[in-house]
Parts: C-alpha cells; structure tokens; sequence
C-alpha cells in the first residue's frame, strides 16, 4: 500500500527482506543438520555464513535505501560523521532482516563507539539444538564476521569485540570502537 507522505517512510523495504530471506535463521536450520561434529567445522561455517551475510547486507541495504537511511546519509556528508549512524543501520538490516524474533537494544552509541546487546537470540536457540553441546558459542563467528564486515564494507577501520557471551551471561554484548 502506497503511502500519503513517502517522505514520511521510514520503514524498511519489503524487498530487503525478501532479499535476505535466504541468509534468515530458518533457512540456516536446514543446513546445520547433524553435519558438523568438530569445532573447526562450525568454526568455518559459521566464518563463512557471516562472510555471506556482511556481503548481502550491504548490497540489500543500499539498493532498498529507506528514508531513515537517506537522512543519515545527509547528515554523515554535511557533518563528516559517517560512525556509528551509518553502520547502525546495517547492523539493524542484518537483524531485522535474517532474526525478526530476536530482542536486542542498543547500549551505547557514541562517535567512537557502538555497543549492542542482543538478549533473546534465535541463531544461539537453533545452534543448542542442532549441534553437539561439547562445541561451544560457534555462532559468534558469524555474529563477529558479520560486523566486521558491515565496517570493511563501509570503509571504516573499526575494532570489534564480544563483551558477554550467551553462554556465560545469557546474552551476547557487541563492542564496536573506532580503530585510532
């Protein structure tokens, strides 16, 4: 349905979506059946799932570019200051787009900084019941590829870090700091 004001949009599109669909948690379930039996092998799947999705992302995020993103983009050019607004809103894409049911805030968001946690997660729910229990928190490689490739994408030099960890704090907290 069109809009009165699509000035006034700010949702994301339909089409980032459904361009993303193929990277959604549900889709990843098929492909983590029974298959890996070491950590290495996780390890790797889950570096390249993320590798996929930091590539998919991006290219979904500037071909639907919704208004919220049109105005950071002003902002960013008129002001210079492309961190953290700019990444902020891929990083939401990601979420948003491949784990809707998941429930993360965002904790700090500074010109320097950006740090998110997520509380309820989907993909770590998946991971505890499709793979072995010896192999611990595999997931956090795509979690981490993902976002540093968000930055690699954008051009920005940035330091990523996992604060929290699922399995020890019943949450995953993210780290994001400009590199000096």
């Amino acid at each position: 349905m069109a809009r009165t004001y699509p000035e006034y949009d700010y949702d994301l599109a339909e089409g980032l979506f459904q361009e993303l669909s193929n990277l959604g948690v549900s889709v990843l379930a098929e492909r983590l059946s029974g298959q890996f039996g070491k950590q290495s092998e996780l390890q790797n799947f889950f570096l390249e799932y993320g590798n996929d999705l930091a590539k998919q992302v991006l290219s979904a995020g500037k071909k639907y570019k919704d208004r919220t993103c049109e105005v950071m983009e002003e902002v960013a050019q008129k002001t210079g200051l492309v961190f953290p607004s700019i990444p902020q809103r891929y990083i939401e894409v990601w979420l948003l787009a491949t784990r809707p049911q998941d429930k993360w805030k965002l904790l700090e968001s500074t010109p320097k900084r950006l740090v998110f946690a997520v509380n309820e997660c989907s993909l770590y729910q998946l991971i505890k019941k499709k793979v072995p229990s010896d192999i611990s928190l595999p997931c956090r490689h795509a979690c981490l590829t993902v976002l540093e490739g968000i930055y690699q994408g954008l051009g920005l030099s940035v330091k990523v870090a996992l604060l929290n960890d699922m399995e020890r704090d019943g949450k995953c907290c993210f780290s994001s700091e400009i590199a000096n």
